[in-house]
């Protein structure tokens, strides 16, 4: 089969149960070799209103409802939300942040889609640990979120203060083992700076 309608290609997404779709998915979802031509369906699928492009590569399903967490894990692979949006989603930040910041062993990169911007800041894969699946989304660990940003702090790239935080919410037994795993002089200086342990 070497196409298919725009009905045939909505019921297929549908009964996959997919909420992104790639390139690689389309073929294999309809059975076409020739990427060529399943390209040409997916820009087909776009102009039908069947999926909207992401970012390249990456098709959202127009009827999915993705959540915006989960957005920014398929947007930027490998990554895992961290930093401000992980800070408040585990009630340690009381500011919600207008950003959803995640954390990537890939390059530094922010991304605006369907009017919101996702921030990618870029750790060593060292560091590129501590994260785990909660509903269909991948985020850091609470206390994983607490070392990305105070290692991104002690870099420069936020700000080290931690005065509004609620901390009780922050298993310190698994926190100071994070921290020891942590070998960057500056970061360990900012620790003890912050009395956090």
């Amino acid at each position: 089969m070497e196409s298919i309608s725009a009905i045939q290609a909505q019921n297929k997404i549908k009964e996959s149960g997919l909420k992104f779709v790639t390139l690689e998915e389309v073929m294999k979802l309809t059975g076409v070799k020739n990427k060529n031509t399943a390209h040409k369906m997916l820009l087909r699928w776009v102009k039908y209103g069947i999926l909207e492009r992401c970012s390249r590569g990456i098709y959202l399903v127009t009827n999915a409802s993705p959540s915006d967490f989960e957005i920014a894990n398929k947007l930027v692979k490998p990554s895992y939300i961290s930093l401000e949006t992980a800070l408040n989603y585990y009630g340690i930040l009381p500011q919600f942040p207008y950003v959803i910041s995640s954390i990537t062993a890939g390059k530094t990169r922010s991304v605006k889609i369907k009017g919101k911007e996702f921030e990618y800041a870029s750790l060593a894969k060292n560091l590129y640990w501590g994260y785990e699946k909660i509903d269909e989304a991948i985020i850091a660990q609470p206390e994983k979120a607490v070392i990305d940003y105070l290692y991104l702090a002690a870099k420069g790239l936020r700000q080290p203060d931690i005065g509004e935080w609620d901390l009780s919410k922050i298993d310190k037994t698994r926190l100071n083992e994070y921290i020891k795993k942590v070998n960057y002089a500056p970061f360990v200086n900012l620790i003890k700076k912050v009395s956090l342990i």
